[in-house]
């Protein structure tokens, strides 16, 4: 199956695959993991760029749909070849690159001198940040597109499989592992004990970081195939209708107690939500897709209760997360561009032409964005 197949297939249309860190250390403007932190916030330590400029390119080969992270001047990122790659931060030179069976979307989480990601081969990788070496690897049932989380010395993360687990990063041992109602294709967000997932069949699942005991679970109604974002007390999670052909009326963003799982507020549309949500200062950015043409609307709203601060229409589907740094938000869109908006008002600052498709989220450390394309270039712009 290719790239884009698999994309689609998880992200998409789902039809079958696309709050602290714990004790571990990182350089204040690393970038360790999918949406930076455990809790999954999407916010840089640091500003980007409001007029950003292409710095280097690096040709990877075919595309770059995965999300890079940076750690100590390395980015790290998957293919659609297959690869694991680090890449020199300063001048974008390939340092090393190992090779799974199949391809690369879900996005590296980086600790301790050991990079973990998964593959649609099937496998769960952990090899050196520093060489490439495999040091261990784990096999699930199906694919693994969802990134994965890591918290102390655990790291977590699912598979289409319907299977979630918690392995020991230092030698894949299993901690817990659970099979859920359907396919997990999205990232867990952590904060204090609490796991939070959710499955293609509209489950949300909180889980002890221990021991993986349910805290609670609630059923919505969709798809949950990004990942949620925690604010403070607030589980905001992003919600795919059934159809998006003649979508009905549903809940499209829905905001849980972390605690307990009560629903504190909805946001209903004929819109579906297929991305995950950046989260700061009280305020939630996501993109909304709706009906049969995919008009496609970035939005604002309060955590607090869900009023909506702003929206705005951009021209294609959106498949990149948003980030958050300093007083502009990111977002790839399908139209090729990286967009530069404004947090507060939504007024499209800048747009930044890359390719004909962007499947990856943007990365923001020390005023640079790192992002892949369809085109199989990782970009560092500044």
């Amino acid at each position: 199956m290719k790239i884009r197949a698999i994309v689609r297939w998880a992200a998409i249309t789902a039809l079958l695959a696309a709050g602290v860190v714990g004790p571990m250390r990182h350089a204040a403007a690393d970038w360790p993991m999918f949406r930076h932190d455990a809790a999954h916030t999407g916010q840089a330590e640091t500003a980007g760029p409001v007029n950003p400029q292409v710095r280097w390119c690096t040709p990877l080969g075919s595309s770059v749909d995965s999300s890079p992270a940076v750690v100590a001047s390395r980015v790290y990122v998957g293919t659609a070849d297959g690869d694991i790659c680090a890449v020199d931060a300063e001048t974008g030179r390939v340092l090393w690159r190992y090779t799974t069976a199949s391809a690369v979307v879900s996005s590296p989480a980086v600790a301790a001198g050991r990079v973990f990601v998964g593959s649609v081969d099937r496998f769960f990788y952990a090899v050196s940040a520093d060489s490439g070496q495999l040091l261990w690897r784990y096999r699930t049932g199906k694919p693994i597109v969802g990134s994965p989380t890591v918290v102390g010395q655990r790291v977590l993360f699912g598979s289409i499989d319907g299977s979630f687990a918690a392995l020991d990063s230092g030698d894949g041992t299993v901690l817990w592992r659970f099979e859920e109602r359907e396919a997990i294709t999205v990232s867990a967000a952590v904060a204090g004990d609490t796991v939070v997932y959710g499955d293609r069949s509209g489950q949300i699942y909180a889980r002890d970081l221990s021991d993986g005991r349910l805290q609670w679970s609630v059923e919505l109604v969709g798809h949950i195939v990004a990942s949620p974002a925690i604010s403070g007390e607030v589980v905001v999670v992003p919600v795919m209708s059934h159809t998006q052909l003649v979508p009905p009326k549903t809940d499209y963003l829905v905001a849980l107690d972390i605690s307990s799982g009560q629903v504190l507020w909805r946001k209903q549309a004929q819109a579906s939500v297929m991305t995950s949500p950046a989260v700061a200062d009280g305020v939630a950015y996501f993109a909304t897709i709706e009906g049969y043409l995919s008009e496609t609307k970035l939005r604002a709203v309060r955590v607090s209760d869900g009023q909506q601060i702003w929206e705005r229409p951009v021209g294609g589907v959106v498949d990149s997360s948003p980030v958050i740094a300093g007083e502009v938000v990111y977002w790839g869109v399908h139209d090729g561009q990286l967009y530069c908006v404004d947090k507060d008002s939504g007024t499209i600052r800048a747009r930044m032409p890359l390719a004909s498709k962007i499947y990856s989220s943007p990365t923001v450390v020390e005023g640079r964005i790192y992002i892949g394309a369809n085109d199989g270039n990782l970009y560092c712009l500044e």
